[in-house]
């Protein structure tokens, strides 16, 4: 944003593309990623519904369920765009999920040209991170009209991961890494620190149905007793139906006031609003 607002020249402005598409293997990311976007152009007081206003920037999500592109109706405005794989590299691929086959060109020419490819969390991706670097290497050898450029951004990742038919593996000066200066401080004792682990003596493995609430609140019993007051704790369980059984246990054991914690129950089933607002409270 810095760069497309004229904030290091004219000149580097021109070479800055303008839509940032920030490409992710999970909803779950897409919609994080969405909210602290949001936060910032709000503080930055570039969130606007009118497009003439100096400094806009649109932003919108593509994903299942959540499919918005309002931001094709101006192509000339600065865009950051946020979405899942599977939608925003079949757009790249000129086959576009969710959107009429009319639009596919369209939305074909706008996402492969005068862009930037941030691809976050590659080690994710599967099939998908070869194409994005088969993608990055037609766009390199056919050209595009103002500039393309694509970031792999990764914890663990590998560099021979981008090796394709016509995309090489990065030169060594290509690759950011943390510097020994980085790693120095505070997160040198993160990235050294001992992590404890230890069997729970309890497990829910084989309970059936009559001896889980039972299993369930011997668990309970262990996830209190190690609860520090002020921290998260944070219990995963293998299957709904456990999760839910333990979830109960807790809910019990606060109403007797042995736990004044806030408890929340997340799994794959809540319906599409539930899980917004699991998320909401999550992030808070």
């Amino acid at each position: 944003m810095w760069r497309r607002m004229g904030g290091m020249g004219s000149e580097v402005q021109q070479k800055t593309p303008r839509r940032l598409i920030y490409c992710l293997p999970m909803r779950t990311l897409v919609e994080q990623t969405y909210s602290n976007v949001q936060y910032y152009l709000q503080n930055l007081s570039l969130q606007s519904a009118n497009p003439d206003q100096p400094g806009y920037i649109g932003l919108c999500t593509i994903m299942g369920g959540s499919n918005s592109d309002d931001w094709v109706l101006y192509p000339e405005s600065d865009a950051i765009i946020i979405g899942t794989q599977d939608m925003l590299l079949s757009r790249a691929l000129n086959r576009g999920y969710g959107t009429s086959r009319f639009q596919w060109p369209f939305l074909f020419g706008l996402i492969n040209n005068d862009c930037l490819w941030v691809i976050d969390e590659i080690q994710l991706m599967g099939s998908g991170l070869a194409t994005s670097a088969q993608l990055e290497a037609f766009r390199k050898s056919f050209g595009v009209r103002g500039s393309a450029q694509t970031i792999w951004m990764s914890a663990t990742a590998e560099p021979a991961w981008l090796k394709t038919v016509d995309h090489s593996i990065p030169y060594s000066e290509d690759v950011l890494t943390l510097s020994d200066s980085d790693r120095s401080g505070s997160l040198s004792q993160r990235l050294s620190a001992n992590k404890i682990l230890q069997r729970c003596p309890v497990s829910l493995e084989g309970s059936k149905e009559k001896a889980l609430p039972k299993n369930a609140a011997k668990l309970t019993y262990e996830v209190i007793s190690h609860h520090v007051p002020g921290t998260l704790t944070l219990v995963i369980i293998n299957s709904v139906k456990k999760a839910k059984a333990v979830f109960e246990a807790l809910q019990a054991n606060k109403e007797k006031g042995q736990i004044k914690a806030e408890i929340m129950l997340v799994h794959s089933r809540f319906r599409a609003y539930e899980r917004k607002c699991l998320n909401e409270q999550l992030t808070q």
